[in-house]
């Protein structure tokens, strides 16, 4: 399954209201907006490890759509990339998409709603 079909499928069964294809401009495109948590989530389907221009991208996506978090899923990240994400990339997480599951638990702690606390009497 593509990373882009399994993300619309995790969102569609936690009934997730979210935007598919969000267009900044001509060169820059959100993959998922989830504007109610400020998640965004970029996908990038590339055979090589991503670059520093990605990286680049991906935080220009975060500052724009003024995003809390953003999920950057690639099968490979270079270091130069990495090292970017990490000096200039607050909260932008990078998942390979043979861990979408990962994704799927880092998303449901994000758009569980805060401070709700579940107490169980006897």
């Amino acid at each position: 399954m593509r990373a882009h079909d399994f993300v619309i499928e995790w969102l569609n069964h936690f009934n997730v209201i979210y935007e598919a294809d969000v267009e900044l401009n001509s060169t820059l495109t959100l993959d998922f907006l989830i504007k109610q948590f400020g998640v965004g989530i970029y996908i990038v389907n590339w055979k090589r490890p991503i670059s520093v221009q990605i990286a680049n991208k991906a935080i220009q996506l975060q500052r724009e759509f003024e995003l809390d978090q953003v999920f950057l899923i690639a099968k490979e990240i270079s270091e130069p990339a990495r090292k970017t994400l990490g000096k200039f990339g607050k909260n932008i997480t990078t998942v390979h998409p043979n861990g979408l599951s990962e994704l799927a638990i880092s998303l449901a702690n994000v758009l569980q709603p805060q401070n709700k606390h579940v107490t169980v009497s006897n």
